[in-house]
């Protein structure tokens, strides 16, 4: 693949580890790395979903995300904490006035609440190469807020996204750029790759497509005609390339859709099902409605 015709930058992905946990270990004066402690939705509810959980919690007893209280060892080192989504939201705000202080606004995507992309071009006077920022944005989030990042770097979004995703999250920092696709991401099973879901999965499997390497080397009319404009872009990330702007203004002014979801704190019968649908479309209407909005597609 000649990449000369693709715009190379320099794009951050930073992702604090564990959020949730890390903000609540710091409030109760404990080092996130090292606690066990779980954020769950209700404590006062044994179906209620685990939220987050630190680090060594994850890697000693399995726990993710979509764990429920109930299902949480009975260990007394582990603190057992509710959920304060506007503790949340205050740090993830104070974080992204902090990356203001080493790039524009129009140069940071704020991706989720504990997600963003930072694009550093043209830093280098200022801060150093792209390996020296993301050192220093790490180190000043630790000193800052007490919450350990990992930090992916890449010529593009979707680099710097996958890189943090498979390799930074061991590592602390982690490099893809162009010519690294084919050693570290192409070994990737599909369903490690962001962007690629359980659906997708399936059907490249249906194809014999296990690993990401292999989305390469298939044709790309093939995937153009058996997916459409989806297959053309998972030929092209693949390859490493995505064309996604890395400046402007990323906030989202029109919705183009409306849905709810909920946590079900229990298991739900055949005939409890079709109350719980009810409730589900009746948020989403009355949200659409408050919008002045009506739909032409249900899903």
């Amino acid at each position: 693949m000649d990449y000369s015709p693709y715009p190379r930058n320099d794009v951050l992905c930073i992702d604090m580890r564990s959020f949730y946990a890390s903000v609540e270990a710091v409030k109760l004066g404990h080092d996130p790395m090292k606690v066990m402690l779980a954020v769950v939705g209700d404590p006062n509810r044994p179906g209620s979903i685990v939220l987050a959980a630190s680090p060594p919690f994850k890697k000693r007893y399995g726990i993710s995300n979509v764990s429920r209280y109930f299902e949480l060892p009975n260990d007394p080192n582990i603190i057992i904490v509710p959920a304060h989504m506007e503790d949340y939201l205050k740090v993830s705000i104070e974080i992204t006035k902090l990356l203001h202080n080493y790039a524009p606004q129009e140069a940071i995507h704020q991706y989720s609440i504990d997600e963003v992309w930072v694009t550093v071009n043209g830093l280098q006077k200022l801060f150093g190469d792209r390996w020296e920022i993301a050192r220093k944005i790490q180190k000043d989030i630790l000193n800052s807020f007490g919450i350990t990042s990992s930090i992916g770097i890449g010529d593009n979004k979707f680099l710097a996204k996958v890189v943090m995703d498979l390799h930074a999250k061991k590592s602390g920092i982690a490099e893809c750029k162009y010519e690294d696709v084919p050693e570290k991401l192409w070994s990737t099973p599909v369903q490690d790759i962001w962007g690629i879901g359980k659906r997708m999965m399936k059907n490249l499997h249906r194809m014999g497509i296990v690993t990401f390497g292999q989305i390469a080397n298939y044709k790309l009319e093939h995937l153009q005609k058996r997916f459409g404009v989806m297959g053309e872009q998972l030929y092209w990330h693949a390859w490493g390339i995505d064309l996604s702007p890395v400046f402007g203004d990323f906030t989202k002014h029109e919705q183009k859709g409306f849905g709810h979801g909920i946590a079900l704190l229990r298991d739900y019968t055949k005939e409890d099902v079709p109350y719980c649908i009810l409730d589900l479309c009746e948020e989403a209407c009355r949200r659409a409605r408050t919008a002045g909005n009506a739909g032409r597609t249900i899903a």
